[in-house]
């Protein structure tokens, strides 16, 4: 845990809440709702601004008061705050007791005085802004970082010698391109990760390579991964799925893992950096990929979806902001329908609940994208706000859908629901979150004391 990594959280989370209390928050004024407060973070406020809709002040910082006195202000005359806890935020309206209000007295100028509508459209400003603040950070990071396609897999562990250097090491040693890496320390090699980890313990680990031929080289490296840097070949993948991520779209195209892929669109491919140059160049675009799945040729049809090309990819297509508005309304919307797909598939026990995460999944999250630069930062926020503004219209009574529910009802039957009513869905809404908490919670958990 880093002071980086606690920052981004807080800097996140703060972003995704602010924004989306400001979307309650400037309907309600357009509609004439008194707002009583808008603060970023919670508990006392370190300073507080109000001004008279007659001109002048009123300040307050820890505790001090300078400016025109309380009683110069009026209804409609919001107090605006940062506080000490640095987590988030949140709008006070008036006659709106779920956000501290008081009691609703009849007033023209409260929540609870305004027509349905006037009162839906404040709840639904908020997830609204959240879907707005994703599509403006895709469309900038479009933009400025451009983008490319990708399917949703990885390569199988199928390392091969791509290039050897002349007089190097390893040319000297006869091996040549399409040698296959076997082992190493007579451990059987699994994922490039792997290799790293062993190295680390072993300064010496001795190899076991494979020639095209069949014939079995072993080479001991006495200088560790320094020495496997220098050894003079370039590693490369054959383009075999070794993984394939669930909602996207490999998966929904029915790619399987132990495919082998020889062309993309009627190119041939030899390696993993073949092909997956041909789906970077293709966001978007609808590609047939020539599939070998048990000496069977397959054609299946994938569209690669738009991602964004951060620093760590090359390759990208930097779009007019025309073009990124666009793709920034699409991805958004891609982002919405994979967390529909995954609550349906999480209902009906087709996918895991490993892949939730709570709020220690998120800061890890948000640390290792921080740590990766600014646009990786930017693309996880957008993530973040983008599942954020659906989860927010889930029908949870403690959720904005569950209050727009509670409107519809209104609005149908020509009546309110009763206190007792309200209370019941509430508590329901809140058991079912609350169950959810706990879950991902407990995932959360496990995922943490089980990293290395």
């Amino acid at each position: 845990m880093s002071i980086q990594g606690i920052l981004a959280f807080i800097v996140a989370l703060s972003l995704l809440v602010v924004v989306h209390e400001f979307g309650h928050f400037i309907v309600a004024k357009l509609t004439g709702m008194r707002v009583e407060g808008f603060s970023l973070f919670f508990g006392q406020p370190i300073v507080s601004v109000r001004r008279a809709q007659e001109g002048g002040w009123r300040i307050r910082s820890f505790g001090w008061w300078w400016g025109l006195p309380n009683e110069a202000f009026q209804h409609g005359e919001t107090e605006y705050a940062v506080r000490w806890i640095p987590f988030g935020g949140y709008v006070k309206l008036a006659g709106q007791s779920d956000v501290g209000a008081a009691e609703t007295t009849g007033q023209p100028w409260e929540f609870a005085s305004k027509p349905v509508l006037a009162r839906a459209a404040v709840i639904v400003a908020g997830p609204l802004m959240n879907f707005l603040l994703a599509v403006v950070l895709f469309a900038f990071l479009d933009a400025r970082y451009g983008v490319i396609g990708r399917i949703g897999i990885g390569p199988a562990p199928d390392m091969r010698v791509a290039t050897v250097k002349p007089d190097s090491r390893a040319d000297r040693l006869g091996i040549v391109p399409g040698t296959a890496w076997v082992g190493i320390d007579n451990h059987p090699i699994t994922t490039w990760d792997e290799i790293a980890q062993i190295v680390e313990r072993d300064s010496t680990p001795t190899l076991a390579l494979a020639t095209p031929k069949g014939d079995t080289v072993r080479v001991t490296l006495h200088g560790g991964l320094r020495e496997l840097d220098t050894f003079g070949v370039q590693w490369e993948s054959s383009p075999t799925v070794g993984s394939v991520i669930p909602l996207e779209p490999a998966n929904e195209a029915g790619l399987r893992v132990g495919d082998r892929v020889l062309a993309v669109d009627g190119t041939p491919v030899a390696t993993w950096t073949d092909m997956s140059r041909l789906i970077r160049r293709s966001p978007g675009k609808p590609l047939l990929l020539d599939v070998r799945r048990d000496d069977i040729v397959h054609v299946i049809e994938v569209t690669p979806s738009v991602e964004i090309a951060t620093e760590e990819v090359e390759g990208g297509v930097r779009l007019p902001i025309l073009a990124a508005v666009g793709t920034g309304f699409a991805q958004t919307w891609t982002v919405t329908v994979k967390v529909v797909r995954f609550i349906e598939r999480l209902a009906t026990r087709a996918i895991s609940p490993k892949y939730l995460a709570g709020p220690i999944g998120i800061f890890k999250m948000t640390e290792a994208a921080a740590a990766q630069g600014p646009a990786t930062y930017l693309v996880l926020i957008a993530l973040l706000s983008a599942q954020l503004g659906f989860i927010n219209l889930l029908p949870l009574a403690v959720l904005d859908g569950g209050q727009l529910v509670m409107l519809a009802f209104e609005g149908i039957s020509g009546r309110r629901p009763t206190v007792r009513q309200q209370e019941v869905i509430q508590r329901v809404g809140m058991a079912l979150l609350l169950g959810l908490m706990v879950m991902v919670t407990i995932i959360d958990l496990g995922r943490l004391f089980s990293s290395p």
